[in-house]
């Protein structure tokens, strides 16, 4: 085939007057032999014709099948008729591969693991996103990637029947947040709480948080993977993913916390996950979901069996569940049995409490 390194006007004028009526296989076969078909693609696309060329069913079902494929090896093994502009064009059409239109599900999916997984994880979780796109994704939504990524973690010190364990169990029952296959747990706090946060760290293992702004919020939070040792947790203490809307079995919770020292401990980390102490020191309230009322119960019958108190566990008129003590004499027992029991209490929250 003869190597063209220019087009007449006649060349340019047989393209114009036949690009809409044939395919460019077509086109070159019978009126451009001198060309290949890519150069006649390249030509029409500097002449600014913007007729969409037909995809076959064929071709689309090969995008279907390939799409996770780099662009160039698609084009080389499967489409070689079509540019690479125009294989990332249909993959974002047919919204394959597209970078434009992240679901909710996916950024929850970016946001809770590109910091802390490996490249390989985060593949595996975003299956129809290539690295560039969920690196854009990442910069737009500013999250950042931890300089310890691939870290292993003793998580499963959070098994052990010991205070401290029971203490950040009750905290991530109250607000961690638990991967829906079982691989991950997370738990997240204002910038304030870093100093506390880096004492989960440490029980845990050798590891270091990760901040993330959003908008004038900034967090800090950490993140832990081990599939073994979070599956076991979550069936430990019945915790479903959506834990907000669905508590753990009552049962399974009664017996689990037979024992004062690690009910307090459980109950302290809950007040420090999702609890209110009043600034005058007086008062507690947890508001959670309405379904979780039985285990607020659950909570005011066994601190009522260690300190006799008057508490008010109900719905609320919007809805929700509500757990009130007051008494300042029984915030200072709880406080001063959990300094005996040397657990790493949120201070902003029990130094409202005098000892």
């Amino acid at each position: 085939m003869i190597k063209k390194f220019f087009w007449t006007e006649k060349e340019n004028k047989v393209i114009m007057d036949n690009y809409e009526s044939c395919d460019v296989k077509t086109l070159q076969k019978s009126y451009l032999p001198n060309y290949t078909v890519k150069s006649i693609y390249d030509q029409i696309y500097r002449l600014g014709l913007k007729k969409v060329i037909n995809w076959s069913d064929s071709e689309i079902e090969a995008l279907k099948n390939n799409y996770h494929l780099p662009t160039e090896k698609i084009k080389e093994l499967f489409i070689p008729e079509r540019t690479k502009a125009a294989i990332q064009a249909k993959i974002i059409d047919l919204r394959l591969r597209d970078t434009d239109f992240w679901t909710e599900e996916e950024i929850d999916i970016l946001i809770n693991n590109y910091p802390t997984c490996e490249w390989k994880e985060l593949k595996l979780l975003l299956p129809k996103r290539t690295e560039s796109s969920i690196n854009h994704m990442a910069e737009r939504l500013k999250i950042g990637r931890s300089t310890r990524i691939g870290i292993k973690y003793k998580v499963e010190r959070l098994l052990e029947e010991t205070p401290e364990a029971y203490y950040w169990m009750g905290v991530l029952l109250a607000d961690g947040h638990f991967v829906k296959d079982k691989t991950a747990l997370q738990i997240g706090v204002s910038d304030n709480d870093e100093d506390w946060i880096i004492k989960f760290e440490n029980f845990i293992g050798e590891v270091r948080h990760t901040n993330l702004k959003t908008g004038k919020t900034a967090y800090t939070f950490v993140r832990y993977h081990d599939k073994h040792v979070v599956t076991q947790l979550m069936e430990k203490f019945d915790i479903n993913n959506r834990k907000t809307y669905f508590p753990p079995n009552l049962e399974k919770i009664h017996d689990l916390l037979r024992n004062n020292d690690l009910f307090i401990s459980l109950f302290v980390g809950f007040i420090d996950g999702d609890g209110h102490i009043t600034k005058n020191g007086k008062e507690l309230r947890i508001t959670n979901h309405g379904s979780w009322l039985s285990i607020l119960t659950l909570f005011k019958n066994r601190l009522s069996e260690i300190f006799p108190c008057l508490i008010n566990c109900k719905i609320n008129s919007r809805g929700y569940a509500n757990f009130d003590l007051y008494s300042w004499e029984i915030l200072r027992k709880i406080k001063n049995k959990a300094h005996q029991l040397k657990l790493p209490i949120l201070k902003r929250k029990w130094n409202k409490i005098l000892r």
